[in-house]
């Protein structure tokens, strides 16, 4: 994401290891819980289950059609 004038990359490192795992090896997004700061960006257990849902879709389609359909908040 190219900083905008708005507020610039708002984005963690854990958005940049959950993006590029989607990208580049979606079964391994499914350990984005064994990540330290999880709890801080999860409130319920449950708010994850989505973008779960579209790793599966990535993974069982090969991860080679995966891409960024909006970067940043929107």
């Amino acid at each position: 994401m190219t900083p905008d004038s708005r507020g610039g990359d708002r984005r963690t490192p854990r958005d940049r290891w959950a993006e590029q795992q989607m990208l580049t090896d979606p079964p391994e997004f499914a350990t984005l819980d064994g990540r330290r700061d999880f709890r801080l960006a999860v409130p319920t257990p449950d708010h994850p289950l989505p973008a779960l849902y579209l790793d599966g879709l990535a993974g069982a389609a090969g991860g080679d059609s995966t891409e960024v359909l909006i970067d940043g908040y929107a």
